[in-house]
This record gives C-alpha cells, structure tokens and sequence, in this order.
C-alpha cells in the first residue's frame, strides 16, 4: 500500500485546481503561500521520518532494543497519519 500524508493531498488537490488544459500551472498569491505552507510541511514530515529512521538503525547497530522499539513506535505515529 502506497502511503499518502495530508500535505501531499493538499498539494495534489492544489495543483489539481490550478492545473490548465494545456498543462501548465497558474499560481496566484494565495495559491503560492498554499503551496509553500505544504512544501514545508512535506520537508519536515520527511525529515523527521529520516531522522527516525537513521536513529533507529544506529540503535540496532549498538543493540539497544528498547530504544529502536521506541524510535519504531515514533515512526508508526507517523505513518498512521497516511492514508
């Protein structure tokens, strides 16, 4: 199953609606604050889930289990958020 988070919904949603016939893309302001408030919103949910990720293998390498079982259970919070 492909995970889809809500801001990448919203940017679907948003080029979507802004999308023209011939194929470009026409961005108000609004449109761009939009598009801006989800690009960020994406960088930081990827960021923090390769942080998670990162971590979780360094606690595997030095055999810390508690610790990779918690860094995992951060990174399912996360991912029950994707639809």
């Amino acid at each position: 199953m492909l995970a889809i988070h809500n801001c990448h919904r919203k940017l679907a949603e948003l080029t979507y609606l802004n999308l023209r016939k011939d194929g470009s893309l026409v961005l108000g302001n609004v449109e761009i604050a939009l598009l801006v408030k989800h690009l960020k919103e994406n960088y930081a949910l990827i960021q923090r889930l390769d942080e998670l990720k990162q971590l979780s293998f360094q606690a595997h390498l030095i055999g810390d289990l508690d610790w990779q079982m918690d860094l995992c259970r951060q990174i399912e919070e996360i991912e029950v958020q994707c639809l």
